[in-house]
């Protein structure tokens, strides 16, 4: 599953690594060591760390080094869908062949994979992510990323996701929903998807917005099974894990997607079950707000697949 090619290590070009990072500890500093240690010889690794208002010193320390830039956030965090679009947005002067959007807390245990990954999202034109492990113990877990599970109660849908484990032959598998954030993907392809979903802070929607955006668009999202990265799954997370930003997500990224009729009768159920008990008036915002309406236009055009085909492929029930 980790045999490389002489094509890996013959890369050259920049390959710009995102990072955000929040509160953790000593994990950025050994996530960018493991990751420069497992690039090709003739590749060029920019790190572009981005500061989400951490507290301690985990990101500062890196600062100055000559293979790292430094994005220092504001005293607010910006969530990780807008954290990894300002980074691509801040080092495209570079001219990178790829960007490989990552995690702060986890490494690549496959050497080259770096490259490899990008010259599948080259060859694809797709969002191209890695098998997962752990990386305490080195166990790889064959996971492909999420699948979609759709909740259904009290007259309302829920998206949520589960992992998928699913395998099948071929270095290639088509994902559903990305996740284990080890993930690359070319300037042209971030152009087309317009950037990543909203997160309002914290843990946030984006993932989720861009599957339905590659689906509506048409982008390939990918595991290359070649390739396997190990994280370290955290016990203590240095913010919550759920909570209202992540409705707020919900709402921006797929108003502006669904058609409007579609949007009301499928999502919209499942916010005002949550308005009913939390009353969030950014969610009220964002479900009033006109601008959100017009991006929706602008956006019909470019989709290759209609609303309803979306729908069925999420498992929405008829």
């Amino acid at each position: 599953m980790t045999d490389q090619t002489p094509e890996e290590a013959a890369f050259t070009g920049t390959i710009v690594v995102i990072m955000p990072a929040r509160n953790e500890g000593e994990w950025p500093r050994k996530t960018v060591e493991n990751f420069r240690a497992a690039k090709a010889p003739g590749t060029d690794l920019v790190f572009a760390v981005v500061d989400e208002a951490n507290e301690d010193d985990s990101v500062a320390c890196l600062r100055g080094e000559p293979d790292v830039v430094y994005l220092s956030s504001l005293k607010e965090p910006t969530g990780q869908g807008i954290a990894r679009s300002r980074a691509v947005v801040a080092t495209r002067h570079l001219e990178p062949r790829a960007y490989l959007s990552i995690d702060a807390h986890m490494g690549m245990a496959t050497p080259e994979g770096v490259e490899r990954l990008v010259l599948t999202a080259e060859e694809t034109g797709g969002v191209v992510q890695s098998w997962n492990g752990v990386l305490t113990t080195g166990v790889i877990q064959a996971r492909r990323g999420a699948t979609w599970k759709m909740l259904k109660r009290n007259g309302y849908i829920k998206p949520d996701t589960e992992n998928d484990y699913r395998i099948e032959p071929g270095p290639l598998l088509d994902v559903d929903v990305l996740a284990g954030a080890c993930y690359a993907f070319t300037p042209a392809t971030f152009d087309r998807l317009g950037g990543f979903g909203e997160s309002f802070g914290y843990y946030g929607f984006f993932e989720r917005d861009l599957a339905v955006n590659c689906r509506f668009l048409g982008i390939p999202q990918l595991c290359d099974g070649r390739v396997i990265s190990l994280h370290h799954y955290r016990v203590a997370r240095p913010y919550a894990m759920g909570g209202v930003w992540r409705v707020r997500g919900m709402v921006q990224c797929w108003r502006s997607k669904f058609r409007p009729e579609v949007w009301d009768r499928v999502w919209r159920p499942y916010v005002d079950a949550v308005q009913k008990k939390h009353a969030d008036p950014i969610i009220d915002y964002l479900l009033h707000a006109p601008w959100i309406d017009t991006l929706q236009r602008a956006y019909e055009p470019e989709k290759v697949v209609t609303d309803e085909e979306v729908l069925e492929w999420m498992g929405v029930p008829a």
